[in-house]
Formats: C-alpha cells, structure tokens, sequence
C-alpha cells in the first residue's frame, strides 16, 4: 500500500512538470496578444507602418517596422500557480530605424 501512495504522488508530480512545460508558449501568446490588443501600441506607431517582424529575449520585445523600432518590457508579477504569468507591459518610446 505504501509503495502504491509512492507511485500515485511520483505520477502525481510527474504529470504536473509536464504540463508546466506546456506554459511558455501559452506565456508567449499571451504577451504577444496584449502588446498587439494595447492601444499604446496604436499610439506609437502610424496606421501607415507595417510591422516587419517581433523579437522576443528574456522579458523585452522588439518591434520593428517599416519606419522605427520599439522596445516593450514584460514585468511578470509574482504567482504560486502553474499557467500563464500575470505581468505588465511597459511600452518605450520608439527610435527611428538606423539611428
């Protein structure tokens, strides 16, 4: 009976690292779809521009454009639960490209 209460809670352990390897994409996605929904991110760049691509490293993205390149910071909050973080974006004023 022991030896079955050992399995169950090594199961038990094993299946819940599994899925908190699921959650960096569900993460990604998740910033990625607030950076694009914010209405700062329509202030700072013209309904002209097109976006080129998005880079993301560590807790910053790169917007880049057409015409500039910007940087929004993700400032993660702290959590105890498995699952996307709650953050805060933290939008930088954008550069002109080449300078």
């Amino acid at each position: 009976m022991k030896r079955l209460t050992c399995i169950i809670a090594l199961l038990a352990l094993a299946t819940q690292s599994a899925f908190a390897l699921l959650s960096p994409l569900d993460q990604n996605l998740k910033e990625l779809k607030a950076i694009i929904d914010s209405p700062e991110l329509k202030q700072y760049i013209k309904t002209s521009e097109v976006i080129e691509y998005i880079c993301h490293q560590e807790c910053l993205y790169m917007i880049s454009t057409n015409e500039q390149e910007m940087f929004v910071e993700v400032e993660y909050q702290p959590t105890d639960r498995l699952g996307p973080i709650p953050f805060n974006l933290i939008f930088h004023k954008p550069n002109p490209k080449g300078s």
